[in-house]
């Protein structure tokens, strides 16, 4: 966390990018942290998320997504995030 804060508070207003390749539980984290999300809502530019399925080709949960459920809801309905949020599907990468 402290290393984290330490890197966030180092960058530009709206410079970061944060990819997520993995489940979301440490953006989840950040969230739940006053100062940290005050640091994410005024740091990040854009938050990139490889998870999800398109359901034309899946409907079986994506491994990201369904690890840890609840962090993706929090992530995925946090109104300071919202329009900053690129979900790219798994099917992506075959």
């Amino acid at each position: 966390r402290d290393q984290l804060t330490q890197f966030l508070t180092s960058k530009e207003d709206n410079s970061v990018d944060l990819l997520c390749l993995g489940p979301l539980t440490n953006v989840a984290y950040c969230l739940g942290n006053d100062i940290l999300q005050d640091l994410l809502d005024a740091k990040l530019r854009q938050l990139w998320i490889m998870g999800g399925n398109n359901p034309s080709i899946s409907s079986e949960a994506e491994f990201n997504f369904a690890t840890d459920a609840l962090a993706t809801t929090q992530v995925l309905e946090c109104s300071a995030l919202r329009d900053r949020i690129h979900i790219v599907p798994s099917q992506t990468c075959e």
